[in-house]
């Protein structure tokens, strides 16, 4: 849970010891240190600051989140739960941001690489039921409000999800506009 700036640091801080001990000759040090440069530099690829960011959404500052999830430098190489989070906090950002079609995308990319609990995969689909009916795609719609109430959750999720299903109700009744159903965060 390093940001980049924390990494660098180390990392300059592990090259100068290196090169320090290396010229006292005391070179079992330096392969350590040299060794601690290289699992700095993998982990920067394979975990970013991903953890980071989904803390930071957690506690709603979505901008220091969405600063934390830019300085990943490429997806594709994140571990596959890595790039799942990625793509959930991006979700979420970009549903803050009102770029539902984008938002849409990385949901999917979400549940497409792996969520890792069943919680967490009804919030996202959840979250795309509720793009889905601002979008007016009351099919696709119903089919994630269907496969959140299939998966086993936690109870404070039913409100939720009942609530979700009497709007998209209402919404096909067109006694509500899809205006009025506006995607919100849900973490």
């Amino acid at each position: 849970m390093l940001n980049k700036k924390v990494r660098l640091l180390i990392i300059f801080v592990a090259l100068v010891l290196g090169i320090v001990f290396s010229i006292l000759k005391i070179y079992w040090v330096s392969a350590i240190l040299g060794f601690i440069v290289l699992y700095m530099i993998f982990a920067y690829f394979k975990y970013a600051s991903v953890s980071l960011a989904f803390k930071e959404i957690r506690q709603k500052n979505l901008k220091s989140a969405y600063n934390l999830l830019l300085d990943t430098p490429n997806p594709k190489l994140l571990t596959r739960g890595e790039k799942t989070y990625y793509y959930w906090g991006m979700g979420i950002i970009k549903i803050s941001e009102d770029k539902f079609d984008e938002a849409e995308r990385d949901f999917y990319n979400a549940l497409r690489f792996g969520i890792t609990t069943a919680n967490n995969m009804v919030v996202i689909n959840l979250s795309l039921a509720q793009i889905c009916m601002y979008k007016e795609e009351y099919e696709k719609a119903n089919v994630y409000l269907d496969e959140a109430k299939s998966i086993p959750h936690k109870p404070e999720l039913d409100v939720i999800l009942f609530e979700l299903e009497d709007k998209l109700e209402r919404l096909q009744r067109q006694e509500l506009l899809p205006e009025h159903c506006k995607p919100n965060i849900i973490v």
